[in-house]
């Protein structure tokens, strides 16, 4: 395949994505959060950087991943890809309900999950701009499930 057909290709999907309700709700989650500091504009751009770069790498390693879980399946007729077509939305309901249930603090569970709550946020904001990267790795999973 041609190369800029490629990178053309790749780009366009990547401003479709950027403009979809998921990721544009966190983009601007994201601005909000990394912008606080308004008035030394060089940390803004390293942080805003850092962050798009968090979302590359989740986006890369994720197909990376994806591409080596499945290249046997590609060559056995694609048995992976029927299998998650038919019961992957089954199973995504119950997960985001649960998921909802525990930030909604409506089930216990054992053990301290208190690193992925409110203490994560506190050392975040008071964090350096590295955890601009990680809010775009974080932020660039947790796409819709559609």
């Amino acid at each position: 395949m041609n190369f800029w057909l490629a990178a053309g290709s790749a780009f366009w999907l990547g401003i479709q994505t950027s403009i979809s309700p998921c990721p544009l709700a966190t983009n601007l989650a994201a601005v909000a959060f990394l912008s606080r500091r308004v008035g030394q504009a060089r940390q803004v751009l390293v942080s805003g950087w850092l962050y798009a770069l968090g979302r590359v790498a989740a986006y890369a390693g994720l197909s990376v991943l994806l591409l080596w879980l499945v290249q046997d399946q590609l060559a056995a007729g694609g048995v992976l890809a029927r299998f998650l077509q038919k019961y992957g939305l089954m199973a995504i309901g119950p997960v985001l309900i649960l998921l909802g249930m525990l930030l909604l603090e409506m089930l216990d569970l054992p053990g301290n999950l208190g690193a992925f709550g409110a203490g994560l946020q506190a050392r975040a904001g008071s964090g350096g701009q590295w955890w601009a990267g990680i809010l775009g790795f974080v932020f660039a999973l947790s796409f819709c499930p559609a």
